[in-house]
């Protein structure tokens, strides 16, 4: 589902309120959401990681907020947001931010968390998000991955078409929770399928590059939120689950 060229500016000019280049800051605040290629990102995003009911409404949302005649009936004045000054922006999005329609909260929080995740994760043109510096972060280790030892090495069965198999037990998910019951039955003897939608990572193909493991290890590329986006919901997707996203090196 490919934004349209309208639809892209007024993306655009929303980024551009959200993270404004600002003189005189560090040289990470002095680049504007255009060099950090935020809406780009962030339009890749939307085409390719929404659900299809997500990202329908997020492209009604862009709509929505540059429509004169839309704008005339939700605050008196036929204005169209991208025609805004950078301080009339500002003031556009805190009113939607703190408005008593949850629809209006709800658009905010999807752009505004979107826009902000991709200012900071993104590897940037060149591999290196201008932000590390300021954040005191020297960025992904150059050193060559410690290879996993054969023994510890799973054998995953990919199935990318119809298939019979038998077993006595079929265990969905590898996360925590079906890790466990998926070691406990086969202990007892039991002949166990443990069925993962995700990918079957080690120490050679883990990359320490936060929005390309994000988009390969969560479920919906880190966006899936509650409806009303209150909460992000982080749920690990891969060999492992939530545990290989959320542990604790002894």
């Amino acid at each position: 589902m490919e934004l349209t060229d309208a639809e892209r500016a007024t993306l655009k000019a929303l980024c551009d309120t959200l993270f404004p280049s600002i003189p005189g800051g560090s040289d990470f605040l002095r680049l504007s959401a255009s060099d950090l290629a935020i809406e780009s990102s962030l339009a890749e995003a939307v085409e390719r990681s929404l659900q299809p009911g997500s990202a329908r409404d997020f492209r009604r949302m862009l709509r929505a907020v540059d429509s004169p005649a839309y704008n005339f009936i939700l605050s008196g004045r036929p204005v169209k947001f991208s025609s805004l000054g950078s301080g009339a922006r500002e003031r556009y999005l805190q009113a939607w931010r703190d408005s008593p329609f949850a629809l209006k909260r709800t658009a905010f929080q999807a752009v505004k968390r979107l826009a902000l995740f991709i200012a900071y994760a993104s590897p940037g043109l060149d591999g290196r998000n201008p932000s590390w510096g300021a954040l005191g972060y020297p960025g992904p280790s150059r050193d060559p991955p410690v290879p996993t030892p054969e023994n510890l090495l799973l054998k995953p069965i990919p199935v990318d078409a119809d298939a019979k198999m038998s077993c006595d037990v079929v265990v969905v998910g590898s996360g925590a929770g079906g890790g466990a019951v998926a070691e406990s039955l086969s202990g007892a003897g039991y002949d166990v399928l443990v069925l993962e939608q995700g990918p079957y990572d080690t120490s050679t193909t883990f990359r320490q590059d936060e929005m390309g493991m994000m988009q390969r290890l969560f479920q919906q590329g880190g966006t899936a939120a509650t409806v009303d986006l209150s909460f992000v919901l982080l749920a690990g997707r891969g060999a492992g689950g939530g545990t290989t996203v959320n542990w604790i090196p002894a």
